[in-house]
């Protein structure tokens, strides 16, 4: 035999007795809960939990001559604790860029654990990092470029999946870069400037 507790009305003005699931459809709407009620936390897959801007958009990096990936802290970066674990991030870059004679500027995005001390470079394709050619994978970036262009803006962005636990200290976000030798078409490159300082990094953490 079951026992069906009854709904009671307590004198503090609390009820007992409603099971969970209780309350039929319709009696909570959007009405009935507070401003700020539904915190990221409670957020569905898809729900954006927070979007954090770099706070050092005036720096540059100039004479890029390596064909390794590299970072500095000189350009934007975003410093970010997830709200939930393994979100989906979308990351948003933009800088300004300035040669002369031939180069291949090479710009992608990059991630680290420790607070900008070591770092995953070349995020791309929902999280997947990309080195060899001999896998059919690619080595370039989120957005590069070919030969003889003097100057440059461009905004560049891709989506990566992380395995972050909440609450995870130390991650940081970067803009990483590298150029491109082809024996004769090696010249350095500069991002961003003294006269354009127009760099910034844009970090989304939604919900899966």
């Amino acid at each position: 035999n079951s026992i069906i507790m009854a709904i009671q009305i307590n004198g503090n003005g609390t009820i007992t007795g409603i099971s969970v699931g209780g309350l039929p459809n319709g009696i909570v709407d959007t009405d009935m809960l507070a401003d700020g009620a539904a915190t990221a936390v409670k957020r569905g897959a898809g729900s954006p939990l927070q979007v954090v801007q770099s706070s050092n958009d005036l720096g540059s990096v100039s004479g890029i001559t390596s064909t390794s990936f590299a970072t500095s802290s000189s350009l934007p970066y975003v410093n970010i604790t997830p709200i939930k674990a393994n979100s989906l991030y979308r990351l948003e870059g933009k800088l300004y860029g300035a040669f002369n004679g031939n180069t291949q500027p090479v710009l992608g995005f990059c991630v680290s654990t420790d607070n900008g001390s070591s770092w995953t470079y070349n995020l791309q394709s929902k999280g997947t990092t990309q080195y060899s050619h001999g896998n059919g994978a690619y080595n370039y970036g989120e957005w590069m470029t070919w030969d003889d262009m003097p100057e440059f803006i461009v905004h560049w962005s891709t989506l990566y999946i992380s395995s972050f636990a909440a609450g995870t200290s130390n991650i940081r976000f970067g803009i990483c870069y590298r150029n491109i030798y082809h024996s004769s078409n090696q010249n350095a490159f500069t991002l961003s400037n003294t006269e354009d300082t127009m760099g910034s990094l844009l970090v989304t953490e939604i919900a899966t």
